[in-house]
C-alpha cells in the first residue's frame, strides 16, 4: 500500500478520497500541496469537522493539507494600508505575515477554503483573510482575470 508524504497509509476508498480524485482525473492533476483555510471560533464546530474529514480523505489519497486555523493562529482581518492592492504594479511588497501566508500559497498546488456562512458571507476572519492575502499580482491570474481560479461549492 502507498503511502503520502507524512507516511501515512493510503487508503484508496474513503469517500472525500474518492472524490478528490475523481477531481484531479477530471482537471488533470497528480498528488497536490493543499492550503486548506479554514475559520470557526469553536474548535468542535460542524465546520472544523468538515474540514477535519477533509484533511484525513486528502491524506488518505496521499496529498499533502498544510491547515490554516485562522481564529487559533489569531489571524488579524483588519486591512492595513500596506497590505492594499495597487493594481499598477506587479512588484508589491506587504506586511511581513501577509508576505509569509503569500509563500505558502504559491508553494500549494491547491486553496480550499471551509468555512460557515454568517448573514449571507463568510466570518469577519475569513473576509478579512482574502482582501490582506489574495491580491492581484501576488498569485493570482497575472492578467487581471480569474480565469485559472475553480471553484466549487458544498453546502
Amino acid at each position: 500500500m502507498a503511502t503520502n508524504g507524512r507516511g501515512k497509509s493510503v487508503d484508496p476508498t474513503s469517500t472525500v478520497g474518492l472524490w478528490l480524485q475523481h477531481q484531479m482525473k477530471k482537471d488533470g492533476f497528480d498528488l497536490m500541496r493543499i492550503r486548506l483555510i479554514v475559520a470557526h471560533p469553536r474548535k468542535e464546530a460542524l465546520t472544523m469537522k468538515v474540514a477535519e474529514r477533509f484533511v484525513n480523505g486528502a491524506e488518505e489519497k496521499g496529498h499533502i493539507v498544510d491547515v490554516v486555523d485562522l481564529y487559533r493562529e489569531e489571524f488579524n482581518p483588519v486591512l492595513f494600508e500596506k497590505d492594499e492592492p495597487d493594481f499598477e504594479s506587479k512588484n508589491n511588497v506587504y506586511t511581513e505575515t501577509v508576505m509569509k501566508e503569500v509563500k505558502h500559497i504559491e508553494e500549494s498546488d491547491a486553496l480550499v477554503f471551509i468555512f460557515p456562512i454568517w448573514w449571507y458571507g463568510m466570518p469577519a476572519i475569513m473576509k478579512g483573510y482574502v482582501d490582506r492575502v489574495i491580491n492581484y499580482g501576488v498569485h493570482m491570474a497575472k492578467e487581471k482575470t480569474a480565469s485559472l481560479i475553480r471553484y466549487d461549492l458544498l453546502v
